[in-house]
C-alpha cells in the first residue's frame, strides 16, 4: 500500500473513534452531548472534569460505548 493511502486510512479510522459535541445537560455523573450532526446522547464522563452546559467536548468511542473525555480549551 502506498504511504499516502495508509495515512488516509488511519485518518478515516480515527474520525470514527473521536468526535466533538456540546454539553446540553449534566444528569448526575453523565453528560448529554449534542454532536455536530444533531444527535443527542447521554454518556458517561471522566471524573476529572466538571462539565457545564455549553462546553465543547471531545467524545471517544470505546469497546463499551461512547465516553466524554473533557472540555476543549
Amino acid at each position: 500500500m502506498k504511504p499516502e493511502f495508509a495515512i488516509d486510512a488511519r485518518l478515516a479510522e480515527a474520525s470514527q473513534l473521536f468526535c466533538t459535541g456540546q454539553v446540553s445537560a449534566v444528569p448526575g455523573n453523565k453528560v448529554t452531548v449534542t454532536t455536530l450532526g444533531g444527535a443527542s446522547i447521554t454518556i458517561p464522563r471522566l471524573s476529572t472534569w466538571t462539565p457545564v452546559n455549553g462546553d465543547v467536548v471531545i467524545i471517544a468511542k470505546t469497546p463499551g460505548g461512547w465516553i466524554a473525555l473533557g472540555k476543549v480549551a
